[in-house]
């Protein structure tokens, strides 16, 4: 044997050996909690009748636990005395699971019922047990997501109580983001944490128009500010606003208040205009009454697109699937997933091949500078560096902003010609039917002119450059089902 395959070997016997002692020391110590010797706290949890009392050890809790080693401080002056714990709110059986772990270092949530799992999760969490929390969070998220979605009221309630449930956080606006009818129509939605509401406002893909996120909101924050009796903007006096403000603080500067109509601004925001600051107003009144002029204000993007609205995606998505009518929002059965926004990652070659090469079904969409026509196409197939990419299925569009029925849909007809893979261009859709070559927002290097695709989507073959644009990946909406 040589002396590498000899070292190898007593290393994996060291091994063996460690997990051994582990194992026996995890035992040994549980050993002690069944047992019960030398405790000196006692821990009772849950009502009567249901109540039991555990026999603990100090010494373990105080170091395996931060809720613990800051509760047992109150009583270190105590000497020769059992420390008696009172824990109404804590089932037996979810604490002997919780100070089983604590103890022995393992668990075992397989064989426990999810309702039971997530009670002990929230134990842990009070415990400060950050590592047991972690682990039940992933389990959950991975074994258990249909029973999550069955439940969700009460995950997305139980999730932003406490602070330490990112994981289940991040769950729950995700399909808020989706659905948002789940929690801003639900019957206790003024009641939810503040924080789950200012996840949701901060979240891009919220799919829902703004003056209706401004009502919610407005409705929530009057519900929580305890001196108002009155959801009327003109029944509220200077106190009323001035509480109203600070109970949305955190909320008012993520709304994007650019990205409503004038309309819904003056209908919904302005009656509400003392809660905002007044360089805001002043910039808003001048948006909605002067469009053109520029902005000093950083206005927060749009939740969805820069180029294209709800109903534009569904048009997209009728295309997709060669359907006779046109779908509506709601029943749009494909989610547009961001990849890449000229406007927030940069308009260069380079960047939209490392954001987008090998991205399959991807929709290319884009405002052309000057005419605010919005052009795109459909690639079934990854985007590549080098040569054509076949495909029957791929088109270029035009989108009619007045009425969605005039929007042009332009099917391939070489398939072998379909799209052009370029290592200097962004996206190529037949020769130059529609491409973007590098740096086309500076400069007029944006192309549409026919070749491979069976009609023009412009009037006019002049190049031009773009606002913006963005490439999203179409996903199924039965994935998040």
């Amino acid at each position: 044997m040589s002396k590498s395959s000899s070292l190898s070997l007593q290393q994996s016997q060291y091994s063996q050996s460690s997990s051994q002692f582990l194992q026996r020391l995890s035992h040994d110590l549980t050993e002690l909690l069944d047992e019960g010797d030398d405790y000196n706290v006692l821990i009772e949890v849950g009502e009567s009748p249901n109540n039991k009392v555990f026999k603990l050890h100090s010494m373990v809790l105080r170091h395996r636990s931060p809720y613990f080693r800051r509760k047992l401080a109150d009583f270190s002056n105590i000497n020769d005395k059992v420390i008696e714990i009172k824990k109404k709110h804590v089932k037996a059986d979810v604490f002997q699971i919780v100070v089983r772990y604590i103890y022995g270092g393992f668990i075992c949530l397989e064989d426990l019922e999810p309702s039971v799992i997530l009670q002990t999760i929230c134990i842990a969490e009070e415990f400060g047990l950050e590592e047991l929390v972690i682990y039940i969070e992933n389990y959950l998220l991975e074994n258990q997501v249909g029973w999550l979605h069955q439940n969700f009221a009460l995950i997305n309630r139980t999730s932003f109580q406490y602070e330490g449930f990112h994981g289940l956080q991040r769950f729950c606006t995700g399909i808020v983001a989706r659905k948002p009818d789940a929690v801003f129509e639900s019957e206790d939605f003024t009641t939810i944490q503040e924080s789950a509401l200012v996840a949701l406002l901060q979240r891009d893909d919220l799919r829902m128009e703004e003056w209706k996120i401004w009502d919610k909101m407005i409705k929530w924050g009057i519900a929580q500010t305890l001196t108002i009796n009155s959801s009327n903007a003109e029944a509220l006096s200077n106190e009323d606003f001035v509480s109203l403000k600070t109970t949305l603080k955190n909320c008012l500067p993520l709304i994007r208040y650019f990205h409503m109509s004038p309309e819904q601004f003056f209908d919904k925001v302005l009656p509400f205009e003392k809660l905002l600051p007044k360089s805001l107003l002043q910039e808003l009144l001048q948006h909605f009454m002067i469009p053109h002029r520029p902005l000093r204000t950083k206005a927060l993007a749009p939740r969805f697109s820069t180029v294209i609205t709800e109903e534009q995606s569904a048009l997209i998505s009728t295309w997709i699937d060669n359907s006779p009518k046109i779908y509506e929002v709601k029943e749009n059965p494909y989610e547009l997933k961001l990849i890449l926004r000229g406007s927030r990652d940069g308009f260069r070659a380079k960047k939209f091949h490392e954001l987008c090469e090998d991205k399959q079904q991807t929709v290319v969409v884009m405002k052309v500078h000057g005419t605010n026509e919005i052009l795109g196409g459909y690639n079934p197939n990854a985007w590549g560096s080098h040569g054509y990419g076949e495909t029957s299925e791929s088109f270029i569009f035009s989108i009619d902003e007045e009425d969605l029925r005039n929007s042009i849909r332009s099917c391939v007809k070489n398939a072998s010609y379909a799209l052009d893979h370029y290592s200097y261009y962004g996206p190529i859709f037949g020769s130059r039917d529609l491409a973007l070559e590098d740096n086309f927002k500076e400069e007029a290097r944006g192309y549409c002119k026919k070749k491979y695709y069976d009609k023009p989507i412009r009037k006019s073959e002049e190049s031009f450059s773009v606002d913006d644009y963005e490439v999203f990946q179409v996903v199924d909406r039965k994935m998040f089902l």
